[in-house]
């Protein structure tokens, strides 16, 4: 028993395991001191360094760990040395660091990702063949169509390659999306385009009378640009509204989807919101200046003014004073040479301008300000002599 404690002892020194509990066989026979005393007597005669024992120890065990990871990593095939070292599998051009099972990953799925383009970009080209077809398809299903005088209209365009020219490409796939050319009309009657329309028209002046009636303005610090007038603020912030509209159509071709089903009237096939959308909206620089000079909104205005003024003179207010007399009319002449005027670009009819527009701004004006001027007749006639007398009428 006393050989076996001392080979024990020594073996735990020896393997930097003098924590580990002795076995039982030990503990039962021998009491601690004597224990103890075997320990000492060895350490006397068989002298090592015990600590650096202890260190060795942990070194392999943290080196059987490691070994032992790796091996269960290679049963599952996740994972292959990656030095060139120990018989590890050399990288591209023999690299020393080893095959990257990263850099293999990464090129499979850009592989794939450039095999996904190229797949797109074919059905891309291959689909100019089909939409030929569904336009002609669409052509012999309308009568009217096949009456059309513009053909160019009813062809395919060539599509561009994105690999070759992106941008246009990318412009073309959205005017494709804005298209709708399964549209089905056949079933759409007279009074289904009509009716939504009339309920949507009769409903927003209705809207715009309670508004009116009830409508108090903020006070000035209430307002968002409170040193501009009302009135300036109102058309500067339609006019922002017009511009943002038409920068939509010229630089934003993911918004024509929406653009062409909300901001533009198709007899055919109207929309109810597009009645408010199309007021804003315009495709040409031409097209937004005018209407920001010329719309019917605007002659409602100018027919109701010179209707108020009917005997006032108008003149151009930049004009030098010595001009100002020279040039001007007064309200009468000036509201008729505007009535006049569209009257004549009426048939002009090369020009592209909605006269019947202006012609309905002027006549609505022109009843608002009558209408105005007999209840401004009636409101001074029914005053008493002393209310007169104040106001000095």
């Amino acid at each position: 028993m006393g050989n076996r404690v001392l080979a024990v002892l020594h073996g735990r020194r020896l393997n930097g395991t003098p924590e580990l509990d002795l076995p039982k066989d030990i503990t039962s026979v021998v009491r601690g001191s004597n224990r103890d005393k075997a320990l000492e007597w060895l350490r006397e005669h068989y002298p090592l360094d015990e600590d650096a024992a202890i260190l060795a120890r942990f070194e392999r065990e943290a080196r059987e760990e490691e070994e032992k990871l790796i091996r269960r990593a290679e049963n599952l095939g996740l994972y292959k040395p990656q030095s060139g070292s120990f018989g590890a599998e050399l990288g591209d051009s023999n690299d020393p660091s080893g095959r990257s099972i990263l850099q293999e990953t990464r090129q499979r799925n850009e592989a794939r990702i450039l095999a996904e383009e190229e797949e797109r970009r074919q059905k891309w080209l291959e689909g100019e063949e089909q939409e030929r077809e569904k336009m002609q398809q669409m052509v012999k299903r309308n009568t009217d169509l096949q009456l059309y005088e513009d053909s160019t209209a009813l062809e395919a365009r060539p599509r561009a390659d994105p690999s070759q020219r992106p941008l246009l490409a990318w412009i073309q796939k959205h005017h494709l999306r804005a298209t709708d050319w399964d549209m089905d009309i056949s079933h759409v009657t007279t009074s289904s385009r009509l009716l939504p329309a009339l309920a949507f028209t009769v409903v927003a002046l209705g809207l715009c009378y309670v508004f009116a009636l009830n409508y108090e303005p903020p006070a000035k610090a209430d307002r968002i640009w409170p040193t501009i007038p009302p009135a300036a603020a109102t058309v500067m912030a339609i006019i922002g509204a017009n511009v943002g509209i038409y920068a939509l159509w010229t630089l934003c071709p993911p918004a024509w989807r929406m653009l062409n089903r909300y901001f533009i009237t198709v007899a055919a096939y109207p929309r109810t919101v597009s009645l408010v959308g199309n007021t804003f909206s315009h495709q040409s620089i031409k097209h937004l200046a005018a209407n920001m000079l010329a719309s019917g909104a605007l002659s409602g205005v100018l027919g109701s003014l010179c209707t108020l003024h009917l005997n006032d003179s108008f003149t151009i207010f930049f004009l030098p004073k010595e001009w100002q007399e020279v040039v001007s009319a007064p309200g009468y002449v000036l509201l008729a040479g505007l009535v006049l005027f569209d009257l004549v670009g009426m048939r002009a009819k090369a020009v592209q301008v909605d006269y019947w527009a202006h012609l309905g701004g002027f006549l609505i004006g022109i009843l608002w300000a009558a209408a105005y001027k007999r209840q401004e007749k009636e409101r001074f006639r029914n005053r008493s002599w002393f209310e007169r007398f104040l106001w000095g009428e």
